[in-house]
């Protein structure tokens, strides 16, 4: 679930500008390097969100899991598993993003 190109550089720059406030005190997020592959895939999620392009992964009865990326159309890809589904998802948002942003 690797970024690449401008979306990467982008998505440093926008994980490293979210700070946390405790009690008064900035704290810096945690190093990407250390969020579990499940966790880092919400804080995708959000970042792939803030930039209007929307992900799901869904349960199909027939092929398992199925992910969604909108930005104006639908990618539907059939997986095994929800992991598989979410790698395959974030890929399909990091091509979309650099697409718009080169």
């Amino acid at each position: 679930m690797e970024l690449t190109d401008k979306c990467k550089v982008d998505f440093e720059k926008w994980y490293n500008s979210n700070l946390l406030t405790i009690q008064g005190r900035n704290i810096y997020c945690i190093e990407i390097h250390y969020i579990p592959k499940n966790m880092l895939y919400g804080v995708y999620v959000d970042f792939f969100d803030e930039n209007d392009i929307q992900i799901s992964v869904r349960k199909s009865v027939v092929h398992g899991y199925y992910f969604v990326v909108t930005d104006d159309n639908e990618n539907h890809l059939p997986q095994k598993t929800r992991n598989e589904s979410r790698t395959e998802a974030i890929k399909k948002a990091n091509e979309i993003y650099n697409g718009i942003n080169q």
